[in-house]
């Protein structure tokens, strides 16, 4: 058990490294009026994070150079798993990316075999040297447990219930394991490398991919929710066409307003958008086009009917849209507004502001690897 002492200067460690984060370069006294750390202390402490390659002064050459995060030696191992794609990255403490490499594998391949392919490839990546990582985040769909490090269930990946994931990872490597949901990576990636964190406590993150899915940020923690649910507004029913969800039930949200679903309206529309597929094809030919442009609107309408109440009820001071190119969002803004106003009737006022992720679609990888990187900076492993 640690001692009182002991805490204190877990406290002041992960002060000082999140200082660093949100606000360097910084001076050792800068550091300590920020942190409320005496100037001794300041002292101790950052030696001490510079000898575990966690700190550097921004130019070697200067005395009196300020402190940064030393984003050259230490990093996180991040692993995102989806349906069709593994991917495996070194990530830095700043979050650059150090190295990405993924691997496809066949639509219906079952979680245990996309495990399998994700050990061989950090196994490849460390390449001995596994000291350097402080930690491995694994991002997964569905609904995960992030205290057991469990994945429940992934509607859209096979043989997946019940899956401990941190447990099959704890055979292979002997490195703190961080397993959390996919959409909440994506937010993580937004608050903790984007620094909305720094300015904002209360988050709702939106992303419109193969799903449609959100997370929430309530007074700077992720919320999960009693059952692991929180944010899985896509799988509320919005419709009555009898559309099948791979949840298994029908008329869920994500049937009628996720990627797919937006293309395939289009699409019919004419032969003319027969290639019509991705989120960056359907802003494109969305520009002056009436008839597409009515698509998207019906699709946002019937997302603010559900997302309306919960930004009503949950009142968040940010409205972040994420995990997808920039050229789509730009182009729902105008009907989000639209929406949101006729069914949020004090939105105008009390609204949230509404913001486009940076991250794109390395959001859930980047996300992980912060979420490992903040926890490492709570408990540093120095032994």
């Amino acid at each position: 058990m640690l001692s009182e002492q002991e805490r204190k200067r877990d406290q002041n460690r992960y002060q000082i490294l999140k200082t660093l984060h949100f606000r360097g370069p910084l001076q050792r006294f800068e550091l300590a009026n920020l942190c409320d750390i005496r100037k001794s202390s300041i002292t101790s402490i950052v030696n001490e994070l510079v000898d575990l390659d966690l700190v550097r002064p921004q130019d070697y050459q200067r005395k009196r150079s300020p402190l940064i995060l030393d984003d050259t030696r230490r990093y996180a191992a991040a692993v995102s798993l989806s349906p069709s794609l593994v991917r495996v990255a070194k990530v830095s403490l700043t979050g650059t990316f150090q190295r990405i490499n993924e691997k496809t594998v066949p639509e219906g391949t079952g979680l245990r075999k996309l495990l399998n392919i994700a050990v061989e490839m950090l196994k490849k990546e460390f390449r001995g040297k596994i000291k350097k990582a402080i930690g491995i985040g694994i991002s997964c769909p569905g609904l995960i447990d992030s205290s057991k490090g469990v994945c429940l269930q992934a509607a859209n990946i096979p043989d997946s219930q019940n899956m401990p994931i941190r447990n099959f990872f704890k055979k292979h490597f002997a490195l703190p394991l961080h397993v959390e949901n996919d959409v909440r990576c994506s937010l993580w990636a937004s608050v903790w490398f984007e620094q909305f964190l720094k300015d904002f406590q209360n988050v709702f993150y939106v992303e419109i991919t193969h799903g449609v899915g959100s997370a929430l940020l309530i007074n700077g923690t992720i919320i999960e929710g009693a059952h692991f649910t929180a944010g899985e507004f896509g799988h509320i029913k919005a419709g009555d066409n009898g559309q099948n969800c791979l949840c298994g039930k029908k008329d869920c949200l994500e049937t009628y307003c996720n990627i797919p679903a937006i293309s395939k309206a289009i699409r019919q529309i004419s032969p003319a958008y027969r290639d019509v597929y991705s989120a960056g094809d359907i802003a494109r030919c969305a520009n002056g086009n009436k008839r597409v442009t009515n698509v998207l609107d019906k699709a946002v309408g019937r997302m603010v009917k559900i997302l309306a109440p919960l930004i009503a009820s949950l009142d968040p001071q940010a409205l972040v849209l994420g995990n997808q190119e920039p050229l789509f969002y730009n182009t729902i803004i105008p009907f989000l507004h639209k929406h949101m106003l006729s069914e949020h009737k004090a939105m105008a006022q009390f609204g949230p502001q509404i913001f486009i992720a940076k991250s794109g679609k390395d959001a859930s990888l980047k996300g992980i690897a912060g979420l490992v990187i903040e926890d490492y900076f709570k408990k540093i492993n120095d032994k």
